[in-house]
């Protein structure tokens, strides 16, 4: 899946460089490459039973047999709301959360809701924020802090989000001067660690 993941983050790329609305249609492709190698019959497909009760969720998605619907009407919304250029970044930014929240919600996929909500939260940063060549990375020690903002979120709290996607992007641009003030001529460069 490592593989799958890489060509996701590199599909995510070419589609905030591209600047098109987001669609239904880029939901799927993000997950269908994620899954294409390691789980191919489930890649890009919507689930067909429900949700395990074990999963971090606040509150149950729809019923499998509304998956399809949900998700026409989530892409419409989402190709309305890409369209035109958010106004600030601090609008990107919730847009982002928008859009990964909302995939949460539905949670279209036996697997890979979470790892494909947060990839088309990174199109949108990318695309209005970040810019396409950088992507936020989630350090497996802010896992647990990812759940619990995700409940928050869905408790009615974004603020704890916004605050996690903030500290996200700064510890993403820390890391990338920190690899450019390494990668000058004359420094040896190492791998930095993801705090």
């Amino acid at each position: 899946m490592e593989q799958g993941l890489w060509l996701a983050l590199q599909q995510a790329k070419a589609i905030a460089r591209a600047g098109d609305p987001l669609t239904e249609g880029t939901v799927t492709d993000l997950h269908r490459v994620i899954y294409a190698k390691c789980w191919p019959s489930q890649a890009g497909q919507y689930r067909m039973g429900e949700v395990d009760a074990f999963e971090p969720i606040a509150d149950l998605p729809p019923h499998h047999s509304m998956v399809r619907q949900e998700m026409w009407a989530f892409g419409n919304e989402l190709e309305a709301r890409t369209s035109p250029e958010p106004g600030s970044p601090a609008e990107s930014v919730r847009l982002g959360i928008w859009a990964h929240m909302e995939l949460v919600r539905i949670h279209p996929f036996q697997e890979g809701n979470g790892k494909t909500a947060r990839l088309l939260m990174d199109v949108v940063l990318m695309r209005h924020v970040l810019g396409p060549k950088r992507g936020l990375i989630l350090p497996s020690h802010m896992r647990d802090r990812y759940l619990d903002v995700v409940q928050d979120y869905r408790a009615g709290n974004p603020m704890t989000f916004e605050v996690l996607v903030a500290d996200l992007l700064e510890l993403t641009l820390r890391r990338e001067e920190a690899l450019r003030y390494q990668a000058r001529p004359g420094r040896q460069r190492r791998v930095l660690p993801l705090e």
